[in-house]
């Protein structure tokens, strides 16, 4: 019984170490009726990233201000702290971290099957050995 308990929280744990959000790319239209408990990514015309935290921002007359990192990348290792806005004309793209239904359907699947697979090992193990 410890072993099926085992497999299951194995599971839920790479679903939770791989988590099912992502983000999606938003219109700013969109963000503006958001009220800044989202956690965005901005990319400006310049071709800088812009991270920002939820809570951490706020619209403000056609321009987005609040706290967060700026970096050149997103697989930079180097960012900066950013205090300060960003008007929506130098916006290219809004990204928002949501809940993701393909990323949850995808590792779902692959958790029965995983907990399947242990199941079936268990049980077959446990009859030529004892």
């Amino acid at each position: 019984m410890k072993r099926y308990i085992s497999a299951i929280l194995i599971t839920y744990f790479l679903l939770q170490l791989y988590g099912c959000y992502s983000f999606q790319e938003i219109s700013k239209s969109e963000l503006e009726q958001s009220n800044g408990e989202e956690y965005i990514r901005i990319k400006t015309t310049e071709s800088k990233f812009y991270d920002f935290r939820e809570n951490n921002y706020l619209n403000k007359n056609d321009s987005i201000c609040g706290k967060g990192i700026v970096y050149d990348d997103v697989v930079s290792l180097q960012n900066e702290d950013f205090n300060g806005g960003i008007a929506f004309s130098d916006i290219e793209s809004i990204s928002m971290e949501k809940l993701s239904a393909t990323n949850i359907t995808i590792l779902a699947l692959a958790g029965v099957g995983v907990i399947a697979a242990i199941i079936s090992f268990i049980q077959n193990f446990s009859i030529v050995h004892f």
